[in-house]
């Protein structure tokens, strides 16, 4: 009677421990996933900044070569555009991983929109002013008309870091109810 309870207390620590150290390896790994979550998260949002930095440094060179027809102002330009290309790559590519892609309508409208300014506007506006036409780039209304294509692009950019954090908080509540659900699923067993 004595072996069958000591049989019988090990059999129930046995399992007690076991599902402690389940618990814990779950935990574990709901963490671990966390932090990864986070780190991507952290890296889209430095992309979605680089791109708005790029571009903002792109109009800056661009308002200063048609302020002064001074071509050292088009270094900035050129260097945000590049700038501009490698952050938009890298967020294309992190958005292609799993659980990211409701961003990537969102990210081509900003693509577009990107695109527009600098195609529609930028360059006519430096083609221009290289002609020694200085009148049109340096109109009002060539301004409002650059400024109009500039804002459109925040107001994308910024429901693409929306649509990133709906996505992230999404994943996030994803994790722990996975996390829940094995811990259950092995606990039942």
């Amino acid at each position: 009677m004595i072996h069958q309870f000591q049989s019988h207390l090990l059999l129930v620590s046995g399992i007690l421990l076991l599902s402690i150290l389940l618990r814990l390896f779950v935990n574990i790994s709901t963490t671990l996933s966390q932090q990864a979550l986070s780190a991507s998260m952290l890296t889209l949002h430095d992309d979605e900044n680089a791109l708005l930095i790029a571009m903002i440094n792109e109009e800056t060179g661009l308002r200063g070569y048609i302020a002064t027809a001074d071509p050292t102002f088009l270094q900035p330009f050129y260097l945000g555009r590049s700038q501009y290309l490698s952050a938009a790559a890298s967020l294309n590519t992190l958005l292609h991983h799993d659980g990211w892609q409701d961003g990537l309508p969102a990210f081509f409208q900003v693509q577009a929109h990107s695109n527009a300014w600098y195609r529609t506007f930028a360059l006519p506006q430096i083609t221009q002013m290289q002609q020694g036409n200085f009148a049109l780039p340096r109109s009002q209304r060539s301004a409002l008309s650059g400024r109009a294509l500039f804002n459109t692009f925040r107001q994308h950019l910024a429901e693409l870091q929306q649509v990133i954090n709906q996505d992230g908080a999404f994943l996030s509540k994803q994790l722990v109810h996975l996390g829940r659900n094995l811990f259950e699923i092995k606990y039942q067993q």
